[in-house]
């Protein structure tokens, strides 16, 4: 159900009550947080949690390197990233965050959602915890919410709207039995490119603007290869597709799945055995 900036403001205003202080799932890769919407406004949506210190510290332990609390702790560290410090007692943790609490508010937690980054901040320091923040605007909702998006705009949108959130979208990056363990693919030089025919950019993209879900994905990380000429090996090492990778697994079974609809749309050949040709 596609809504307009105006049809998302009025339904947030008019629901504010409901809407402020619910809690939601925010999914990320085999992780999922609670955050919680205090803020209903005319231009945007405010969301907030609370990370307490031992939980930051016990994250980063479980192996959470993606998630918020190894960008937390990155920031109190060292924001400049330059020093990888792993710290082991909270209370330290905590004094240094004390020490600079309004410096640390400064810097951006960058962290991938779905297909999307996202720019939180650190909204307050306190004696027990750190309250981290986001504020999205219903520009951005309204732009980036289709169900096949994995977005953070696609929660919110179905909650402004009264819908159930359908999380199934992404818990199937969290199911291991879509993951197989990784090995190394053998890659050939010498491709033999005669024949194929490539497309103008602007006609790969609007070809490739009625894909969805998966197949979107797999047609972005391509787009985001230097190389004309890719392996699954190359495919796989893309950003996009590494922020939905669990540790010591591999996402080739649903490339597989995927990469033949890229291929019927000649957007993609395959040129030998495992390498493929970007057409664009």
């Amino acid at each position: 159900m596609g809504l307009s900036v105006e049809e998302l403001r009025q339904r947030s205003l008019e629901n504010r009550s409901k809407l402020k202080n619910s809690y939601f799932h925010i999914p990320m890769g085999d992780i999922s947080y609670d955050f919680q919407i205090t803020g209903v406004g005319k231009q945007a949506i405010l969301i907030s949690k609370y990370f307490f210190y031992n939980e930051i510290i016990k994250g980063i332990k479980d192996g959470n390197s993606n998630g918020f609390e190894a960008a937390i702790q990155q920031i109190i560290v060292d924001p400049s990233g330059n020093k990888k410090v792993m710290i082991e007692n909270p209370n330290e943790l905590k004094l240094r965050a004390m020490s600079n609490k309004n410096g640390i508010k400064t810097y951006p937690i960058m962290v991938q959602i779905g297909n999307n980054q996202y720019s939180f901040r650190i909204g307050g320091v306190g004696g027990k915890s750190i309250k981290v923040i986001l504020f999205i605007n219903y520009q951005d909702i309204a732009k980036n919410s289709e169900k096949d998006n994995f977005s953070l705009e696609f929660i919110l949108k179905e909650l402004i709207i009264g819908n159930d959130v359908e999380y199934d979208v992404f818990d199937r990056l969290r199911d291991n039995t879509y993951f197989i363990t990784e090995e190394e693919e053998e890659s050939s030089a010498g491709v033999d490119l005669s024949g194929i025919t490539k497309l103008d950019p602007d006609e790969a993209k609007e070809i490739a603007s009625n894909l969805r879900g998966w197949s979107k994905l797999l047609f972005d990380s391509i787009d985001d290869l230097d190389s004309d000429v890719f392996t699954f090996d190359d495919l796989l090492e893309v950003d996009r597709l590494k922020a939905y990778r669990v540790e010591g697994k591999s996402l080739e079974p649903l490339v597989n799945k995927n990469l033949p609809t890229l291929i019927d749309l000649g957007l993609v050949s395959e040129v030998a055995d495992k390498q493929y040709s970007k057409n664009w």
